[in-house]
């Protein structure tokens, strides 16, 4: 009897933990039967080892012949492609390795990935795969709309006692430096670093790092900043002021220049910090000069 009670709780428990697991964890996707009743496979690329992965690149091999076929009949009519349709694929990446092995159910080594993703950029590049786009789309996989919250407060517009909008971002952090930055739209172009105008960074490089997010938004004019900053040197405070300008002026612009920003890493946080010394070393990486006596 104290047996099958336990039976009992083991099988509830296994009921209970499958139920909260995804299907896909629980019966993970197996191949269908390969062979007919008298052995022959189904599928004529069997006796390669890998049928699914090798139909995939036929099959966009022969979206790349028609393509250049239907490339050729406009051509023939005088027709060209047009510049403003094409594929967009910003924001977006080509799915790992992994996911591949789940979509075709078979195990691939990092050379065929590779070759697929060569493929699968030359069938982009063709000035006609608009035309084939959500064959394209299904190897695509978007970037998360923002990841800055994983770190910091992105802010949110505000106004002043004037009517002016700003944007407060606090928690900025680069290595041992940290502050805050705050914005104000409709402004002339003021910048203030702990109570001081640009010249506060005498490094040109530091100066050129806090102003890139200004010019390349077109707001280096019509924004006033004020930050503050401590702690780390001049390279690290820079990049916390650069930081928080890009994120503050993210919401003055429209969403094509904030996802120009993002692309060109200016709304990405800088978690890189100093490497630890190691013993036996000079430094983190440098090693002790060689003598032989």
């Amino acid at each position: 009897m104290k047996q099958s009670n336990t039976c009992c709780r083991l099988a509830c428990s296994c009921r209970l933990s499958t139920s909260d697991a995804s299907s896909e964890e629980v019966f993970p996707p197996k191949k269908d039967a390969e062979f007919d009743d008298c052995g022959r496979p189904f599928h004529s690329l069997f006796y390669t080892g890998k049928p699914n992965y090798y139909q995939l690149l036929h099959d966009m091999t022969e979206n790349i012949v028609k393509l250049n076929r239907y490339e050729d009949t406009m051509i023939s009519k005088n027709i060209q492609p047009d510049p403003n349709i094409k594929i967009e694929l910003t924001g977006s990446a080509w799915i790992s390795k992994e996911k591949v092995e789940l979509q075709l159910v078979e195990q691939i080594s990092d050379k065929m990935y590779a070759n697929l993703i060569e493929l699968l950029d030359r069938v982009v590049t063709h000035p006609y795969s608009y035309t084939i786009k959500d064959e394209i789309l299904k190897y695509r996989i978007p970037f998360l709309s923002s990841s800055l919250s994983l770190f910091l407060d992105p802010g949110v517009v505000q106004y002043d006692d004037e009517g002016r909008a700003f944007v407060e971002i606090v928690g900025l952090r680069r290595k041992s430096a940290n502050g805050s930055v705050t914005v104000y739209k409709n402004g002339t172009g003021k910048i203030l670093i702990n109570g001081k105008d640009l010249l506060y960074f005498e490094r040109m490089q530091s100066r050129e790092q806090v102003l890139f997010p200004l010019q390349f938004s077109g707001l280096l004019n019509e924004v006033d900043v004020v930050a503050r900053v401590e702690g780390g040197g001049t390279s690290s405070q820079a990049g916390v002021v650069r930081l928080g300008i890009a994120m503050a002026i993210k919401h003055f612009v429209d969403e094509t220049m904030a996802e120009q920003m993002r692309i060109a890493g200016l709304l990405t946080p800088d978690v890189r910090t100093k490497e630890r010394k190691k013993f036996g070393q000079m430094k983190a990486r440098r090693k002790y000069t060689w003598k032989k006596r």
